[in-house]
């Protein structure tokens, strides 16, 4: 399981229990992200992407609380920003709202 360096125990907490609770899904990828909102406005959140779900998650103090868990099934393509100084990237999502996010810092 790969966790970003910042991210706390509570985060890993989740997922343990998760785990132990009979769900097979594997963790593949997490970091901290910028999440644009509706208004174009950026919000952190930190994204785990496991092998069934892209999940984010809203940091509050020292506590993780689950702001969305999207299905891959749902994920139909996702795009990059061809501008080389840009790490945006936006999953495109058959029936519900793409999400657009920022990977690199703000």
């Amino acid at each position: 399981i790969i966790f970003p360096d910042t991210t706390l125990v509570s985060l890993r907490e989740i997922f343990i229990s998760a785990l132990a609770d009979g769900d097979d899904e594997i963790i593949f990828f997490s970091c901290e992200i910028q999440k644009f909102n509706r208004y174009g406005l950026q919000e952190d959140r930190t994204i785990v992407i496991t092998s069934e779900h892209l999940w984010t998650f809203e940091q509050e103090s020292y506590n993780f609380t689950e702001h969305r868990q999207l299905s891959l099934a749902k994920i139909v393509g996702f795009t990059l920003s061809e501008d080389k100084e840009s790490h945006e990237v936006v999953f495109h999502c058959h029936e519900d709202y793409d999400e657009r996010f920022n990977c690199g810092t703000p």
